[in-house]
């Protein structure tokens, strides 16, 4: 008999929640202005802390048991009719009992459907639901060629197999090849970094054994005070180089990696490992530190791509695909040898990770701190229902932790940059993914390449061994990129066991890596393949989730489709689409995966035209959705740091500060760059359209150092509240007084700034400003922004005027009347985005000027254009009386900017496609707007029509077919040769849709055929059954 599971529970959303964070909140108060300076001082805060946690927990948690036969769905009925059936076992009974259970369970399931979708708008959820069902593994494991079993047994073999490098001895030597790097300093942590640590969490993730989710860490830490205290705790266990025993105890939940053949062994399941959630919110302020030392000192390799910040798997894929078509331009054949770290995470050794801190110039006290960190720590392993008494885990870094892949790749780092230098005589290229690794090698013979592979994997393997961690050559795969018709299949010996000797390494047909799927030409057809039968498949299972009259309604179908679909078929695009490649049969499978999604969303027939109903769902045709996603990437390259490994590929300005790859196309004569086609040379030749440059690693964003971090407190913001009914005059009140009390000092300026941004793409943007001082003239500028977008063009405005104010005389506070509050908050925020460059601008001018004296603060105040209000309407008028300024030759644009022109072509081009007949179909009834003019597609919001009819599933059904005249009427059962009755209901010979709207006797009909969208929705609604199967009460079926 399995037995019941029991534990506490505490109900989201519950008063009972409500009242543990009041608690937790009013208990930790105790640790007010408390600041840690010794060890024991950090070991009293966090337990102090845990305590605090702990009494809140079982005070307002209640207990639970699940058992074998717990459900849900179960309610009162199902109890009655199971009691009523037992009493006499009779048939009527039982079939009582069976539609008490399907009624439960579709109000259930109902309410749980409206509950994730529309209550919690996070439909996505719902995928749970459709994802296949495997049977768990259910083979016994084995260990050292004996079975587990007994739990016992299986904790040996867990513990055995996650801690098998605790005796592998490391070569500290080995770095002494590398420079060592200055150190450097390492400032207190602000409420800024942890705000932002905090924000980045979801908030419907897993609690760690403290109970404590991120939803309820918001919620505890909304007050500055009680964050001050977490920041406290931090900096005390940096100062003193200790990490709390409390945050060293964790959850090792053992789960299945997929896909594997067998799970007789314990490396065939994954360590995910469960910490407390106040001590994972510190590793991820410690981690964004380390992330932005990372990139910014180039304390990790170029060719690095996981674990590091911007460095993606697609940069993985579009760096290798690139140096094989530059190849085959050179008459070169390019071969690869893929290898894996044997348990990667729980291997790092945590002497040699020491010694990589120190030797790349990280404080002491942060070397002193990773010295209590990875030391001492407990884990207890949970195998489904069973979990272990804690074991002492003192080697690796936690899979699941936030630092643990910043670690990994500092580790990493060091025998990267030593096969840089080992292996340059051989031309190999190395490039790894956090445990994934990829040896290239480029020559005229195959033959050529498996002897440069084999002598390149030995100096691999000899870094990988001295520095404390082990491949896995049974894991190691050959793949040759060919165009040529023999020689693909060549072996390599690998020299180790056990590919050498009679049983070589042979090269694969179809090569998976990090998600794409390479053949030897390049052509991605079983990539393709692979994820639009995926794709397909999953909007298959998502019908269970609703249908044309019930389950979710059209707009989250809607939702879910682009959420959670649209991102399976488009994975590694950019390594198949670019411009000049021949892609026009894998974008007919594409369109026919959206079609079916798009048939499931508008509940219209199958028999319905593509174009049309794409329209009605609000999607664009696929085709267009896939350039746009290349195209608005491209420009995603201007935002990369100056050493990431795609500008390697590049040569000149887009090159910056990164190490050229010299099997880059860029570097080959022009004649043989034209036959390299790719993302890569596309984005080389359109990148220059965008004159804006970016700074992700300038000094002004820098962790804890940046303004707002050190001058939170100086800097503040008025926003503008809509809710109360006398908003607007409250406003205009707050304004005039405020201007009136600074224009009675003279030490306050008074800034507004506006902009303005033509229609025409041909002018450029205004900025204007006006600034104000107590008996001084006022000082008015105007600005040409460039062909950029109001929030830039406001930004530049607020930029100009903070530079400009602070130059002024007597000027220790600053009041900026401005009409976007977002702009304001991004003129302070100097991480990348469009407009970065004035952020940098003011966040430097600021820094300088708060620095020269203590009282200085400066103020946003938001100031709505349609109160015409003072400063903020002269610079308005200032900036509107400019006449239109062409945008020439090469304007400067904005990120913004052009990924707008992007998207605003590519629903042009769907504009332009639907007029064509063949694919909106011939019957598509055109409607209009309100306003009559005719409605122009758009897939925001919830596209042009399904925003029309709110939730109401069967109306939407019924306006879909009703527009595309596919609807179960007359005239469609003749057209397709239906065994269905064709005349009308009145006796009329035919049944038209014209008929039914406008001379049906038994509807209310219309004059004629509407022409406004709401005049056609008004119709339906006073004829609830039209364009519904007639069998169906619903009228929809």
């Amino acid at each position: 008999m399995v037995p019941k599971i029991k534990g506490r529970t505490l109900k989201p959303f519950s008063d009972e929640e409500k009242e543990f964070v009041a608690d937790v909140v009013m208990d930790m108060g105790d640790l007010l202005n408390y600041h840690p300076t010794s060890v024991n001082e950090v070991e009293f805060m966090a337990s102090a802390i845990a305590d605090v946690f702990s009494t809140a927990w079982l005070k307002h948690s209640s207990e639970y048991s699940v058992g074998p036969n717990s459900k849900e769905y179960w309610n009162d009925d199902c109890t009655r009719t199971l009691e009523e059936y037992r009493r006499d076992m009779s048939v009527e009974n039982h079939k009582a009992f069976r539609s008490a259970v399907k009624a439960a369970k579709r109000t259930f399931f109902d309410e749980h459907i409206e509950e994730i979708a529309t209550t919690n708008k996070r439909p996505w959820d719902l995928m749970d639901w459709v994802k296949e069902r495997k049977n768990p593994p259910c083979e016994a494991i084995q260990f050292n060629g004996q079975p587990c079993h007994e739990l016992n047994d299986l904790w040996d073999a867990l513990h055995s197999t996650y801690n098998s490098a605790s005796d592998r001895p490391v070569d500290l030597s080995m770095l002494d090849d590398l420079p060592d790097e200055p150190e450097r300093q390492w400032p207190e942590f602000s409420l800024l970094e942890l705000r932002q640590a905090l924000d980045a969490c979801s908030s419907r993730s897993a609690p760690g054994p403290d109970h404590i989710t991120w939803r309820h860490l918001k919620q505890i830490l909304t007050l500055p005070e009680h964050a001050g205290i977490i920041t406290a705790l931090a900096d005390g266990c940096i100062a003193t180089g200790h990490w709390p025993k409390h945050f060293k105890e964790s959850m090792s939940v053992i789960i299945p990696k997929p896909n594997k053949p067998s799970y007789s062994t314990p490396k065939a399941f994954r360590p995910i490992v469960l910490l407390n959630t106040l001590g994972k919110l510190i590793e991820k302020m410690i981690s964004n530190r380390f992330q932005h030392d990372m990139i910014k000192y180039d304390l990790v390799d170029a060719n690095q791509m996981g674990g590091v910040r911007q460095r993606s798997t697609e940069d993985a894929g579009l760096f290798l695909t690139h140096l094989v078509r530059a190849g085959w331009a050179k008459g070169l054949q390019t071969s690869v040898v893929a290898f894996d770290v044997a348990q990667f995470f729980p291997s790092i050794n945590h002497q040699f990770l020491l010694a990589v801190l120190k030797k790349q110039g990280f404080h002491s006290k942060v070397a002193k701190f990773f010295g209590s960190y990875l030391v001492d720590r407990f884990t207890s392993y949970a195998w489904n229902r069973d979990t272990s008494d804690p074991r002492r885990a003192d080697v690796g870094v936690g899979q699941g932790s936030a630092l643990s892949p910043v670690l990994s790749a500092l580790v990493i780092a060091p025998v990267m940059k030593l096969f840089r230098m080992k292996g340059a005589g051989l031309g190999c290229t190395l490039i790894s993914y956090v445990d994934d690794g990829d040896i290239i090698v480029q020559s005229p013979e195959i033959s050529t390449n498996c002897t440069m592979l084999y002598h390149a994997y030995g100096i691999v393997f000899d870094l990988f061994t001295r520095s404390g961690l082990a491949l896995e050559h049974d894991k190691t795969e050959l793949f040759h990129f060919t165009r040529a018709r023999t020689g693909f299949d060549r072996p390599l010996d690998l020299g180790y066991a056990p590919y050498t000797g009679d049983t070589p390494l042979r090269p694969k047909t179809y090569w998976r890596y990090l998600g794409f799927y390479f053949d030897r030409k390049l052509t991605f057809k079983e990539h393709v393949r692979y994820y639009t039968t995926k794709a397909l498949t999953t909007v298959t299972a998502m019908r269970m989730l609703g249908n044309s009259t019930r389950g979710l309604s059209p707009r989250n179908k809607r939702i879910l489709y682009r959420a959670c679909v649209v991102p399976i078929a488009t994975y590694g695009h950019r390594l198949w689409y670019f411009e000049g490649a021949k892609v026009k049969g894998v974008l007919k499978s594409l369109t026919s995966m959206q079609r079916k999604a798009a048939l499931w969303i508008t509940g219209a027939f199958r028999t319905s035209p593509t174009g049309g109903v794409e329209r009605l769902a609000g999607l664009p045709p696929i085709s267009l959705h896939i350039q746009k996603l290349s195209q608005r990437a491209i420009y995603r390259t201007a935002t990369l740091s100056d050493t990431h490994p795609l500008r390697s590929l590049f040569k000149g300005e887009h090159a910056k500060a990164a190490n050229p790859a010299l099997g880059a196309a860029c570097w080959m004569s022009r004649d043989r760059q034209r036959n390299v086609c790719d993302a890569i040379t596309e984005t080389s030749a359109k990148l220059g359209t965008l004159t804006e440059t970016y700074s992700p690693c300038a000094e002004e964003n820098t962790p804890g150092l940046r303004l707002m971090d050190r001058h939170h407190e100086r800097v503040t913001f008025n926003s503008f509240d809509p809710k109360p009914e006398d908003a607007l005059a409250k406003r205009r009140s707050l304004l005039d007084s405020t201007y009136r009390r600074a224009m009675s000092t003279r030490n306050t300026v008074c800034c507004g700034t506006d902009c303005s941004v033509p229609k025409r793409t041909a002018h450029q943007a205004i900025a204007s400003f006006v600034i104000d001082q107590a008996h001084k003239a006022p000082i008015t500028s105007t600005w040409v922004a460039g062909r950029v977008l109001s929030a830039c063009a406001e930004l530049f405005a607020i930029r100009s005027a903070i530079v400009r104010a602070t130059l002024l005389e007597e000027c220790d506070h600053i009041i900026v009347f401005t009409g976007s509050m977002a702009a304001a908050r991004r003129a302070v925020d100097p991480s990348v985005h469009s407009g970065q460059a004035h952020s940098l601008a003011v966040c430097k001018t600021l820094s300088e000027w708060f620095a020269d004296k203590a009282s200085r603060s400066l103020e946003f105040i938001e100031t709505l254009s349609k109160l015409r209000w003072g400063l903020q309407q002269q610079a308005h008028s200032t900036a509107r009386s400019l006449p239109p300024v062409s945008s020439g030759r090469r304007p400067a644009t904005s990120l913004d900017s052009v990924r707008k022109h992007i998207t605003q072509s590519a629903l042009d081009t769907w504009g332009v496609r639907f007029q064509s007949v063949d694919y909106r179909g011939s019957q598509f009834l055109g409607m209009n707007e309100t306003k009559g003019t005719a409605i122009a597609p758009t897939y925001a919001n919830g596209g042009s029509w399904m925003k029309s009819v709110g939730e109401d599933t069967k109306l939407c059904t019924r306006m879909c077919r009703a527009i595309l005249n596919h609807a179960p009427i007359g005239e469609y059962y003749r057209r397709f040769n239906i065994p269905e009755e064709s005349a009308c209901t009145c006796g009329a010979e035919r049944q038209t849709r014209e008929h039914i709207i406008t001379r049906c006797p038994n509807m209310n009909t219309r004059t004629c055929m509407p022409k406004l969208l709401n005049e056609l929705i008004g119709f339906l609604q006073q004829n609830p059954d039209v364009f519904g199967f007639r069998s169906a009460p619903e009228g929809v079926g």
